[in-house]
C-alpha cells in the first residue's frame, strides 16, 4: 500500500484523528468516546510543549489512513535535563491494518525527533512495536498488583472525593515533592494536570481532617482490574491508605506504569 506521512494540516483531518484515536482505546480507558473525541480535537493541544506538527498522519488521496502523536516532556535525571519525546497514540484505519504503516509511522515519527534533538523517545500502549522497533521495557519492574480482599486490610483515616481544577496546585505540590527524592523522574507543571481535565474524571485526592490533599491518584479500569497511572502521597505512611482508597473496585487493582524508551 503506497501512503505518504506528513504533519496534520487541517481541522478535518484533525477530526478524523481524533476519531481513530479514541477508538483505539480498550473499553474502560476512557469514561466517554464522545468526551475523548472532543478532547483530542480541543483541549488536548493545550499540553505543554505542544505543536501542530506533533501530530503525524499517513494519507493517501486525501485520505488520512493513520495517525500519530507526540508530545514533549522534560526528564530529570540527578542534575540533568533530557528532553523526551512520549508517542502516546498510534492509530490506524480498520482496513489498513496489518500492512505495516504502524512501524512506517513511529519511524517518521524518530526522524522527527533525532532533527529536533530528542535526548529520549518513550512509546506507549502500542503492543507488537515495542520490541520490534528497537524500544526496552522500562518501569514494568516497579507494578504492584494486589487482590481487593488484600487491599481491605489497610486502613483509611481520610476522605476521598474526585479531584477538582482547583486541586492542581495541591496535586502538582505532591508530585513534586514524592518525585523530589528518586533519581529519575518526569518535571512537571500545572498544564501537565490542566490540558487532562476535559476527558478525565478519575482523579481523585485523599483529604485530612482539615480538608486538605494529602495525596492523589489518577487510574482507569483494565478488565477486571484497576490500573493506577500515578499517584503521589505526602508521606511515606500515606502509602498505606492508597490501596483500600480503591476498594469500590469490584475485583481488584493493579498499580502499573506501561513505559517503553531507547535513546534517539
Amino acid at each position: 500500500m503506497k501512503f505518504s506521512i506528513r504533519a496534520i494540516a487541517s481541522r478535518d483531518e484533525l477530526r478524523v484523528v481524533s476519531g481513530l484515536f479514541a477508538a483505539s482505546l480498550p473499553n474502560g480507558h476512557a469514561p466517554d468516546w464522545k468526551r475523548l473525541h472532543g478532547w483530542l480535537e480541543t483541549s488536548a493541544s493545550c499540553y505543554p510543549g505542544f505543536e501542530s506538527e506533533h501530530t503525524r498522519i499517513a494519507v493517501r488521496q486525501k485520505e488520512v489512513l493513520g495517525a500519530l502523536r507526540l508530545v514533549t516532556d522534560t526528564i530529570r535525571i540527578g542534575e540533568t535535563r533530557l528532553k523526551a519525546g512520549k508517542i502516546c497514540w498510534v492509530a490506524t484505519a480498520d482496513h489498513t491494518r496489518k500492512k505495516g504503516m504502524a512501524g512506517r509511522l513511529l519511524d517518521d515519527a524518530m526522524a522527527y525527533m533525532r532533527m529536533r534533538q530528542y535526548h529520549v523517545a518513550m512509546l506507549f500502549h502500542v503492543p507488537g512495536l515495542h520490541e520490534r522497533c528497537g524500544f526496552a521495557a522500562a518501569l514494568g519492574d516497579y507494578a504492584i498488583v494486589m487482590d481487593t480482599l488484600e487491599a481491605l486490610t489497610f486502613e483509611v483515616p481520610y476522605k476521598t472525593r474526585p479531584a477538582r481544577p482547583g486541586d492542581i496546585p495541591a496535586l502538582l505540590r505532591l508530585h513534586n515533592a514524592g518525585e523530589a527524592e528518586a533519581s529519575c523522574s518526569v518535571v512537571r507543571v500545572a498544564g501537565h494536570f490542566a490540558c487532562k481535565w476535559e476527558c478525565r474524571s478519575d482523579i481523585h485526592v485523599l483529604l485530612d481532617d482539615q480538608g486538605r490533599a494529602v495525596a492523589y491518584f489518577m487510574a482507569c479500569r483494565d478488565g477486571n482490574s484497576l490500573t493506577v497511572l500515578e499517584s503521589a502521597v505526602s508521606g511515606f505512611d500515606m502509602g498505606r491508605a492508597l490501596p483500600r482508597t480503591l476498594r469500590w473496585h469490584r475485583s481488584g487493582f493493579a498499580r502499573r506504569r506501561f513505559t517503553r524508551w531507547r535513546a534517539t
